[in-house]
């Protein structure tokens, strides 16, 4: 799937709602007021963006329905682009997108088979950086696409799967329905001692941990991890200042990319 992009007729928004299974992962505010029910990313667009984006391009690598694509033009920025691979996901993004009047484009498929010929101010890898193959060749594309602040959420070693991973993973990951209230919250607490103990033993570690569930939390990055692999060892950005994110045993990375930080291979 390449650059595959679909001009829409006028939208009847309330025709499509009806039509439309939503999952409810993001709640959209539409051109017209409308809103598209789903949770309140909006603190997070707080975290990653700036207040003002005026004439800046952004640049939303699986963007789901397109919450911040939609959020990046109300704060003033002339063009965002989104990505995503879900067929469904794609379709309702792009339709959304064409209330914006072409300020907004979605495409479908992964980062990998997109071919983007511009630079963006602002690129956004929230959540995903973990269902990726090989995550080297991903922030090394992202970085040469953007001239600003490329954002990355990335998974701690200390995520409560990958604690699972390190601790239980004969037990298998499915949890069983049958075991008694004592049972589960012993199991409760031991998680949170464990989870709390990586946490501890790898802030300060160069850890990058990679798990054995496909797609799913697939790679995890202590911060000093993240730093000398993508900055250090292979110099895709300047700087990197980590902030927390608002997802338990996540981190952001607001990785510099300005024109005189980059470097070549």
């Amino acid at each position: 799937m390449t650059n595959e992009h679909v001009t829409h007729q006028p939208l009847d928004v309330d025709r499509f709602l009806r039509e439309t299974k939503l999952t409810g992962y993001q709640r959209i505010t539409l051109p017209t007021g409308r809103v598209i029910p789903g949770a309140d990313r909006s603190p997070v667009a707080d975290l990653v963006y700036p207040a003002d984006l005026t004439g800046k391009s952004v640049l939303d690598v699986g963007c789901n329905y397109g919450f911040f694509l939609h959020d990046a033009i109300r704060r003033g920025a002339k063009r965002a682009v989104g990505i995503e691979a879900d067929s469904e996901h794609y379709r309702v993004a792009s339709t959304l997108a064409t209330l914006w009047n072409g300020k907004i484009d979605v495409y479908q498929g992964l980062l990998e088979d997109v071919e983007l010929n511009e630079k963006f101010d602002v690129i956004l890898l929230l959540n995903v950086i973990h269902h990726v193959k090989d995550p080297l060749p991903v922030i090394r594309k992202l970085a040469g696409l953007c001239r600003g602040t490329l954002v990355v959420e990335f998974r701690q070693p200390h995520d409560a799967q990958f604690v699972r991973e390190c601790f239980h993973k004969q037990e298998g990951w499915a949890q069983g329905g049958s075991r008694s209230i004592l049972q589960r919250a012993t199991r409760r607490v031991q998680n949170a001692i464990e989870t709390r103990f990586l946490e501890q033993i790898t802030k300060r570690l160069p850890i990058i941990g990679v798990g054995s569930v496909e797609y799913h939390r697939s790679y995890f990055f202590s911060q000093l991890g993240f730093k000398n692999m993508f900055q250090v060892h292979n110099r895709l950005f300047k700087a990197v200042e980590f902030r927390p994110s608002l997802t338990r045993g996540q981190a952001l990375a607001l990785c510099d990319c300005t024109p005189d930080g980059q470097a070549g291979d």
